[in-house]
């Protein structure tokens, strides 16, 4: 009588159930060498091209970079201005020489776009040269991270799909990029600074239920690092709801307002969209930074009574107002206020300390 090797079944099955994924890999890659073309849309004689040494791998029109003995992540497609895809779906697996591979990461800059050059300069009417990359773009389980910059500065890029299993989202992944939804999966524990700021065209965010780090709370419209009560990532309808300590207010947000109610200690508007900043009433608040790289649209300023600190970048401070102003934009000297300032021509910021005087406090 033979016995039955149940340890030999099982490594059957195992094999079976790789192979079985592998043959769902929408590509099979070969080339141990191949070069990757970089082409700059807004010069035409402008491009960059790269021989990679054996460890990146062209499949179709997607490349691969191996990680591991079982692992890659998704490199870059051909961006030759030949090649036009309007939806890219990253497959879970790739077969690199008859070997399965899983994909489980995204590239740093891997389908970035120089966005500095892409501000107010319009597309090229060759639409050869005008094509900046898929407008869909849809991530599978079995990534677990986006590289820094991966997708930064893609304004083509209108639609992601994030799916369940995508643990971290590197700086500035997103940054730039033409977006006008995002859902964070329950699974996703770190989203790195910049990661979707400067994404004008995002109007709604939602946050798993079921994720741990980060939360949506009230259907606010934004990402909040739940621990900490901190809005990290705002949009165009975005509400500040009471329960915030902390909020940083990025991308097309035309009006920032915060009633008596709300228990925020510190805002920092990183975007040049707002026409009105309103913290008037808001009695928690310490401290209001206003920094951007370019002018700003904002044309009103309204501070609470009790601010501290007061940090601004490119802003007429003629348009701030409250009670501890005076005419002309300047902060009262006299026996309730005083106030401290520090320049940093680099960073073209401006600090101000304001300072109370004891017989202003005992009157509080």
């Amino acid at each position: 009588m033979r016995y039955f090797n149940v340890n030999f079944f099982y490594f059957v099955m195992a094999t079976i159930s790789v192979f079985s994924h592998c043959s769902y890999a929408s590509t099979v890659c070969g080339s141990d060498s191949i070069v990757e073309h970089r082409i700059n849309p807004f010069h035409y004689d402008s491009h960059i091209s790269v021989a990679h040494n054996g460890t990146i791998h062209q499949c179709d029109e997607l490349m691969f970079k191996i990680l591991t003995d079982n692992t890659v992540e998704f490199v870059n497609y051909r961006d030759d201005s030949i090649v036009r895809i309007d939806s890219l779906i990253i497959p879970e697996y790739v077969i690199i020489n008859d070997k399965c591979y899983k994909v489980v990461g995204i590239a740093e800059g891997a389908l970035s776009r120089d966005f500095a050059n892409l501000m107010g300069v319009p597309y090229y009417s060759d639409p050869d040269m005008s094509y900046f990359g898929p407008s869909y773009l849809f991530i599978p389980s079995s990534v677990t991270y986006i590289s820094p910059g991966a997708f930064s500065g893609n304004m083509n890029l209108k639609t992601i799909v994030l799916s369940e299993g995508l643990d971290s989202i590197g700086e500035q992944a997103f940054w730039g990029s033409g977006i006008s939804s995002l859902h964070i999966p329950s699974t996703v524990k770190m989203i790195k600074n910049g990661a979707f700021e400067n994404c004008m065209s995002l109007q709604y965010i939602m946050v798993s239920p079921e994720n741990k780090t980060y939360d949506s709370r009230g259907d606010c419209n934004a990402i909040i690092e739940s621990k900490i009560d901190y809005m990290s990532l705002t949009c165009s309808n975005t509400v500040f709801i009471d329960n915030i300590k902390q909020i940083r207010v990025t991308n097309n947000v035309s009006r920032v307002k915060l009633s008596k109610k709300n228990r925020c200690e510190g805002i920092t508007v990183a975007t040049y969209t707002p026409k009105v900043i309103n913290a008037r009433r808001c009695c928690s608040l310490k401290c209001l930074t206003i920094t951007f790289n370019h002018e700003s649209e904002i044309s009103k300023v309204l501070l609470p009574d009790n601010l501290e600190y007061l940090l601004t970048s490119r802003i007429d401070i003629d348009r701030i107002k409250g009670r501890i102003m005076k005419k002309g934009g300047l902060f009262k000297k006299d026996e309730h206020y005083t106030e401290t300032r520090i320049y940093n021509p680099e960073a073209n910021l401006l600090q101000i300390k304001i300072e109370r005087s004891s017989a202003r406090n005992e009157g509080l």
